[in-house]
């Protein structure tokens, strides 16, 4: 005969063991699936799509284009500068290809750390190292919401 207990304790136990394999599955994803959705800071917004495609915002303009990241590439420490992410962009009609080295930091922040090309004349045994930029995690509401209707204040 089921008693009460055992009818409680079996949904339990299943609700349990699912969120265990959620939170396990998504502690494993690819370092390339972290950096998808979009990140800010002051002065920068970078959203990665899943598709490959790449929306790079900043001060000098906005740039469209394709980002590349090689995921072999660890960085141990911060003393580390490998580039280990590209972005081709297209920029105020012109051709543009950025270099950085991205650590995670972790599910909400990311650290980019541009990689400079080398000044004429110069060796390029040692990267040049350009802007530190720590970014946040965007949340952004559902992508299927019109963007007209973003800024229209919500009423409760």
């Amino acid at each position: 005969m089921k008693t009460l207990t055992h009818t409680i304790r079996f949904p339990f136990q299943a609700v349990v063991a699912t969120l265990l394999l959620l939170s396990m599955t998504s502690c494993n994803w690819e370092p390339r699936q972290k950096l998808i959705g979009r990140w800010y800071s002051s002065d920068v917004s970078i959203r990665f799509r899943e598709d490959g495609s790449v929306y790079f915002n900043s001060p000098a303009g906005l740039g469209v284009g394709r980002f590349h990241f090689d995921e072999t590439v660890r960085s141990a420490s911060t003393q580390d500068h490998t580039p280990n992410l590209v972005l081709d962009l297209i920029r105020k009609q012109n051709r543009i290809q950025l270099r950085f080295n991205v650590q995670i930091m972790s599910p909400e922040r990311i650290r980019l750390t541009e990689i400079l090309p080398p000044a004429p004349g110069q060796s390029t045994a040692e990267p040049v190292i350009g802007r530190l930029k720590l970014l946040k995690r965007a949340h952004d509401q559902s992508s299927s919401r019109p963007s007209n209707l973003a800024a229209i204040p919500q009423t409760h």
